[in-house]
């Protein structure tokens, strides 16, 4: 089985697109799907648009329901927690990543023996179809380097990549004992493989910006640099 989990906050709007790629996937695989949207605290009519689809057996569509927005990194916790595949996709709503890049990460991870695989926006292999504004591209810049600096990603060209493939025992090894809440819950994933010794490598993605992303570095600023201190306290 393969579970796919996406985190979502407000993304009524956008969604369905999600489901209708996930449906054509499942088409065109002879893998088992579960399909976990968790909502992180939505005002939207999110639980609506989905409700059409919630009987899609060949998807496997589940609906969890978060009463309150705690962050992108306890929503991607809880599906985890939930999942029953042998391998777990999680990634971003807005149909920023081709779904064939699923298959290609589990054939990486089966015929390279790894535990998981991280896509990248920053390899030269990789294809950038609308990227983001010259704004997010700086800060993003800023935020790269920052994280390379501190945490020695030395061998890594993208830490938030919101598209990830990992072997399912894998994945629940290492996100009981996440701790970060928000943003940065992709350094402490990192961190913790690291730390776990667990195998993995980056590999390029076609990837298209979704501008509509919910996601602000100078909104969540002070966020960031608290979550920042709390995993130089665990991790150096």
């Amino acid at each position: 089985m393969l579970s796919i989990i996406i985190p979502v906050l407000d993304e009524a709007g956008k969604i369905h697109r999600d489901i209708e790629n996930i449906l054509n996937f499942q088409k065109q695989t002879s893998c088992q799907l579960e399909t976990i949207i968790v909502d992180d605290g939505s005002g939207d009519n999110l639980a609506d648009v989905l409700g059409s689809y919630l009987n899609k057996s060949a998807i496997n569509l589940k609906l969890v329901k978060l009463k309150t927005n705690v962050g992108k990194g306890h929503a991607v916790k809880i599906g985890v927690n939930q999942s029953k595949g042998q391998y777990i996709c999680i990634m971003d709503s807005g149909n920023t990543v081709p779904l064939k890049y699923i298959t290609k990460g589990i054939k990486i991870i089966e015929n390279e023996k790894l535990d998981f695989a991280w896509g990248s926006r920053n390899l030269d292999e990789s294809k950038i179809l609308i990227d983001k504004v010259w704004y997010r591209r700086f800060t993003s810049f800023l935020f790269r380097n920052l994280v390379t600096h501190l945490f020695e990603f030395k061998n890594l060209t993208d830490t938030q990549c919101g598209f990830k493939v990992f072997k399912g025992s894998v994945a629940k090894e290492i996100w009981k004992e996440c701790k970060i809440d928000g943003f940065l819950f992709d350094i402490e994933v990192l961190l913790l493989a690291k730390e776990k010794k667990f195998t993995s490598r980056e590999f390029p993605i076609e990837w298209t910006c979704d501008r509509d992303s919910r996601l602000s570095l100078f909104r969540n600023f002070f966020g960031f640099l608290k979550q920042i201190q709390s995993l130089k306290k665990r991790f150096l």
